[in-house]
């Protein structure tokens, strides 16, 4: 989240996950404050990246903590949109999403869990 790629790995397909769950007007508003949180969820973990490198155990120590501070924040802001938009689904919709999830992992780590 750190990195200079981190937009990528924060931010949600949500021109993609439109695509696959073909979502109503309700939905597709719920989509969207999720897809808003989530950005501003990330931009909160990426303002709690250390601007110059800890020199010190403990300094990188409390630098490690307010990252996942930050981290803890960040799901805490993006759980209840999740929960909202997820309980808005039909049982297809949700097949689809979660499908969609498995489809992002990468295959290594998809095969580790099977």
């Amino acid at each position: 989240m750190c990195g200079d790629g981190s937009r990528e790995i924060a931010g949600l397909p949500v021109d993609l996950i439109q695509q696959v769950i073909e979502p109503t007007e309700t939905q597709r508003a719920a989509l969207d404050e999720l897809a808003n949180v989530s950005v501003k969820a990330a931009q909160n973990i990426k303002a709690a990246c250390p601007t110059q490198i800890s020199l010190t155990a403990p300094n990188r120590l409390a630098s490690m903590q307010q990252r996942i501070e930050a981290m803890i924040a960040g799901v805490a802001l993006v759980q209840p949109a999740l929960d909202k938009f997820y309980g808005l689904l039909s049982d297809e919709q949700k097949a689809r999403f979660t499908a969609l999830g498995e489809d992002q992992r990468p295959a290594s780590r998809r095969k580790k869990e099977q």
